[in-house]
């Protein structure tokens, strides 16, 4: 009588190969997606940081901050702003404010001091300042005055102007449009948000 064997079949060399080529491709998946969607959470939070700050300054302002001197006629106002720079992020800033002043500007942009900030986003920059529809170059400083947060800025608005500042976020090592994020505020009305970036939009100004 035969004695009939089983024969145990194991994995080949190259069916192990496959199984290993496609674990590696889906790892490679996982891990671009990942990087996209990292990079997209970094963007968000350094543009919320951005119009965070924009209506920071604004209503700090409108609240009327105010250091008190020997009596109430020497009570000092101060004006909250912003700079933005090419190749930096945003500075929030404070500034004594000369409600007695004329003409000029009331705030006392040469002695501005620049307040603590806890943007942690380093690797992402401001790469344009858009002024009125026009590139502004290096940077640009804003200041709200007292009592109604007037913003005061270098540029002065005619009538054919867009009265928006718009500001242009991206990664430092990149300029690529998918990594860039745009900030607007409407100088007039005081509205803040933020938009996808594209290079049509930047070629129409």
């Amino acid at each position: 009588m035969n004695r009939l064997r089983s024969k145990k079949k194991g994995f080949t060399l190259i069916e192990i190969l496959i199984v290993i080529s496609i674990i590696g491709m889906i790892m490679l998946v996982g891990i671009g997606s990942y990087g996209v969607a990292r990079k997209k959470v970094e963007l968000d939070v350094a543009t919320n940081y951005l119009q965070s700050t924009i209506v920071e300054a604004r209503d700090k302002t409108r609240a009327g901050y105010y250091e008190q001197g020997q009596d109430i006629s020497n009570a000092k106002s101060f004006c909250f702003g912003f700079l933005i720079k090419k190749g930096e992020f945003i500075k929030p800033l404070k500034t004594d404010y000369d409600r007695l002043k004329v003409e000029g500007s009331q705030c006392d942009k040469q002695n501005a001091k620049e307040l603590n900030t806890t943007n942690k986003q380093k690797n992402i920059i401001v790469k344009n300042i858009y002024i009125y529809g026009q590139d502004t170059g290096s940077e640009a400083e804003v200041f709200f005055a007292p009592p109604d947060a007037n913003v005061e800025i270098e540029k002065q608005l005619t009538e054919q102007d867009k009265p928006e500042l718009r500001v242009v976020l991206g990664y430092n090592d990149s300029d690529e449009d998918l990594d860039k994020r745009e900030v607007v505020f409407n100088i007039l009305t005081g509205a803040v948000y933020s938009q996808t970036f594209t290079t049509k939009d930047e070629n129409q100004q």
